[in-house]
C-alpha cells in the first residue's frame, strides 16, 4: 500500500500567495475593461470599412478572359498522332525521319504563346497565337527529327516577355546558321 503525504496546513500557508488588495484588484479589473473596451471599437471600425470600402475605376471595365490552344498533330500521311495531356502540358512521342505538322489553335477571348520543349532542350517560345480573328490563327509548325523525339506543348495566356523563338511556319528544330 502507498502512503501518500498531504501537505500540512504549515506547508500550504507558506506557500500561498498574499491576498490582493481592493487597489491592486481594482487597477486589475479597470486595465481589463478599458483592454475590452478598445478591442471592440477596432473590430467595428474594422467591419464598417470592409463593408462600405469601394473600389472605382472610373470608365475601365474588368472582365474575365478566357483562352485555351488546342494542338493538333498529324504526320506526313495526315493521320493525327495522339499525345498525352497532363494538366496543361500536351506530350507527343514522335518517331525518327517523320515529318509532323503541328497546328496551334486559339479559342477565346484572349491572347497568348505556346511553349514547346523538345526533350531535355531548353524550351522555346512561340510567338503570340492570338483567339481574335488573324492571320497567326492557327499557327502551322512543321517539326521533323532524325531520332526519336519527346515533344511538350503547353498553352500560356498573356504576352511572353522575351523575344519569340517559334514563328508561324517555322521547322522544328530550328536550324542556326
Amino acid at each position: 500500500m502507498k502512503l501518500i503525504d498531504y501537505p500540512t496546513q504549515m506547508q500550504t500557508k507558506q506557500n500561498a500567495k498574499p491576498p490582493l488588495s481592493d487597489a491592486v484588484f481594482m487597477h486589475s479589473i479597470y486595465s481589463s475593461a478599458i483592454t475590452m473596451l478598445v478591442c471592440i471599437v477596432m473590430l467595428s471600425a474594422t467591419t464598417w470599412a470592409w463593408f462600405t470600402g469601394s473600389v472605382a475605376t472610373g470608365n475601365n471595365q474588368i472582365a474575365t478572359t478566357l483562352y485555351d490552344l488546342t494542338i493538333q498533330l498529324e504526320d506526313s500521311e495526315g493521320n493525327v498522332v495522339g499525345g498525352i495531356l497532363d494538366a496543361s502540358v500536351m506530350t507527343y512521342s514522335l518517331e525518327a525521319n517523320e515529318t509532323y505538322t503541328a497546328t496551334l489553335s486559339a479559342v477565346g477571348s484572349g491572347n497568348g504563346y505556346c511553349i514547346i520543349t523538345v526533350g531535355d532542350d531548353q524550351p522555346l517560345y512561340t510567338d503570340l497565337v492570338p483567339a481574335q480573328d488573324s492571320s497567326r490563327n492557327p499557327t502551322t509548325l512543321t517539326l521533323h527529327f532524325t531520332e526519336d523525339t519527346i515533344v511538350s506543348f503547353t498553352c500560356c495566356w498573356g504576352i511572353y516577355d522575351g523575344p519569340a523563338d517559334v514563328y508561324q511556319g517555322d521547322t522544328l528544330p530550328l536550324i542556326t546558321e
